[in-house]
């Protein structure tokens, strides 16, 4: 799984702020595990940074530890929905 580039994704969330009032949610992942990136917490913490209100995440949580999941609410996550395929 190709994971964003930290620049892009900082030019990305540095967007983003301008229309933080307007924007209801974003959504951390398209397809794939989130989880599998070790960057996840602080990309979390990083749109929260912005202004966004809600960043949500869908995951099979079969990498969601205790640990990683105190990280992330500690970040900000607002919601997570859980994926059972």
């Amino acid at each position: 799984m190709p994971l964003m580039a930290d620049k892009l994704f900082d030019k990305i969330a540095d967007e983003l702020t301008n229309y933080s009032d307007w924007i209801r949610m974003v959504a951390i992942q398209r397809a794939g595990e989130p989880l599998l990136d070790k960057k996840i917490v602080a990309r979390v913490r990083r749109l929260k940074q912005a202004g966004i209100k809600n960043v949500s995440m869908s995951t099979n949580a079969s990498l969601l530890t205790e640990q990683k999941g105190v990280e992330l609410l500690e970040a900000g996550l607002d919601e997570v929905m859980l994926s059972i395929d």
